[in-house]
């Protein structure tokens, strides 16, 4: 196939030997030490549940029984279903346009989400790409940095009555305690160093030098962790919905979730389709996929159990505490985080410490993974003045701690991180999957001729038989073994596994469904622009009728 995007960044990953597939002037050779940079091919398929599933649950989660009470459980629910198809369904076309990269059927050379777009649309827009890509995850792993943060002080709060800091707001730096408010327990003293940051880093900062196939096992954890509080909370939401418990109030049950109310409908949108975002994490999880997993259940199995357990968690717990005042229209205080309810007095002694444990299970994971990934991108886009190591290391792992650390009280940059995620996910996690697979279409629409794995090896076995038949005729002769001379064929060669198994073929948009890929990727990518910009707006809305002075109450009232 002919090969796009002239010098791109592509580095060969093999085993046995490193060849180069594509001509790179920013090439990255993997071999000696370079396992510890890059992980090996090993990431099996519960290995790729766990990393997806954590992506896939979000902090978001906490805020679907408040909308359920809100916008009504039918809206809620129709836009988890689609958002969770649509979210898979971006994940996989970007998985299929970098498998139909020419030499890249099996994934042995690592395209990273910048270098991706590079081969498809050029350089220019491969380093914007690449600097939309990094922002969008500094700014979410900033954000989740300052969550795990006030999460672990909250909890020492709840535990021991107190957390601990060093303040350094005046000369000379003195310990302090703190105590009461979850988000500032520190009141109006923004410039500390707390016990519970000091924890996250110490959990956080040393998975960061690992590769992402090393941290599987943390991942494992995670999910398993997952699980078993999301058990406890739908038991105890049961308990308070079941009028013959303790916990049972008059005012819980269905009756809290209407089908349908208007007053909600634009936060639907947004913040589902936010609750399902993955596909920034992809380029490297397949670059480190072992061979033998199937790369479509890895990618849709994950998105069909969050999509159960937040359809659960989310009308379950609306029918549990009362969140939203119906005659009023207006949330009750603290009832956009349904873990404030779960962390009650009125709730067990073990629910309430649970309510903790699901942040740390749901929060601190990403935080690893996501500083992996952003290092991975910079070591292959080869940054100039970022060195492959230690540059990288700091720059993706150092510094995002460093600016959550001296400014994670501050309310103006928690507002920041939201906008600049809020912004740029969309783009990065939908749009642009969209636009990538459109290309990828356009250039290479056979995918098994455009990968030039299948073409070459075919070759090669027919090259083979005819040599073996030609010395069947004659057997006084010697065959004249000449090798094909493509590099397409020595690519096929250090590709295929030893067992002579393929990777398995992505097919995001499968030709029996009998419609137009190319058509279908556009009508996709309009649909997530439309929830890109249907999200800004319900934000920015929130936000402005939560100031006071900004909007007028009727102006409010009317959105």
């Amino acid at each position: 196939g002919t090969q796009r995007g002239g010098n791109m960044p592509g580095t060969s990953v093999d085993s046995a030997e490193t060849i180069e597939v594509i001509e790179n002037p920013w090439k990255v050779t993997v071999e000696g030490s370079a396992q510890s940079v890059f992980g090996a091919k090993a990431i099996g398929f519960w290995d790729s549940f766990s990393l997806h599933l954590n992506n896939l649950l979000g902090p978001s989660i906490v805020l679907l029984p408040l909308l359920n009470q809100e916008a009504g459980w039918i809206p809620v629910t129709i836009g988890l279903f689609l958002l969770a198809f649509f979210s898979a369904l971006a994940a996989a076309m970007l998985a299929d346009a970098i498998q139909r990269i020419p030499g890249n059927h099996e994934f042995q050379s690592r395209f990273e989400y910048g270098a991706v777009a590079h081969h498809y649309f050029g350089r220019t827009a491969g380093m914007c790409t690449h600097i939309l890509f990094t922002l969008s995850l500094h700014a979410t792993v900033i954000a989740s940095m300052m969550i795990s943060a006030q999460m672990l002080d909250a909890l020492l709060s709840q535990t021991t009555g107190q957390t601990w800091g060093l303040q350094y707001q005046t000369w000379p730096p003195s310990f302090v305690t703190g105590s009461g408010d979850p988000a500032q327990p520190f009141g109006d003293t923004f410039f500390v160093l707390s016990a519970g940051l000091v924890i996250s880093i110490a959990l956080c900062v040393p998975l960061g030098l690992l590769n992402l196939q090393q941290s599987m096992k943390f991942q494992w954890f995670s999910a398993i962790m997952c699980f078993v509080v999301a058990a406890a909370f739908v038991v105890q939401f049961t308990l308070n919905i079941n009028p013959y418990t303790f916990w049972h109030k008059a005012s819980n049950g269905p009756q809290l979730t209407p089908a349908f109310n208007s007053v909600g409908l634009l936060r639907v949108t947004g913040l589902t389709a936010f609750s399902f975002t993955y596909a920034a994490f992809i380029p490297s999880w397949l670059a480190e996929c072992s061979k033998d997993v199937s790369l479509t259940k890895s990618l849709w199995v994950p998105a069909g159990v969050s999509l159960v357990l937040k359809f659960l968690f989310g009308l379950l717990g609306a029918w549990a505490f009362p969140l939203y005042d119906q005659k009023s229209g207006k949330p009750l205080p603290g009832s956009e985080n349904v873990l404030n309810f779960l962390a009650g007095d009125s709730m067990p002694h073990v629910i309430q410490v649970l309510a903790y444990v699901w942040i740390a299970c749901n929060v601190i994971p990403r935080i690893p993974a996501m500083c992996i990934v952003i290092r991975y991108d910079i070591i292959t886009s080869k940054i100039p003045g970022i060195s492959r190591r230690a540059g990288s290391f700091v720059y993706s792992v150092i510094l995002p701690w460093v600016i959550a650390a001296f400014l994670f009280q501050s309310n103006n940059l928690a507002s920041f991180c939201n906008w600049t995620s809020i912004i740029l996910q969309g783009v990065v996690n939908f749009m642009l999957p969209a636009l990538i697979y459109h290309r990828a279409l356009y250039y290479y629409p056979k995918s098994s001729d455009t990968s030039a794995q299948s073409d070459v090896t075919e070759a090669f076995k027919r090259h083979s038989d005819a040599i073996l038949a030609a010395e069947a005729l004659l057997p006084g002769m010697r065959a004249k073994r000449r090798a094909p001379t493509t590099r397409s064929l020595l690519h096929s060669r250090a590709s295929l596994n030893a067992d002579g198994k393929e990777m398995e073929d992505i097919r995001a948009i499968p030709r029996y469904w009998g419609v137009d890929q190319k058509r279908i990727a556009r009508y996709i990518f309009a649909f997530c622009a439309i929830v890109w910009i249907t999200t800004i707006v319900a934000n920015f809305v929130h936000e402005a009728c939560g100031s006071q002075g900004v909007t007028s109450k009727a102006f409010c009232a009317s959105l």
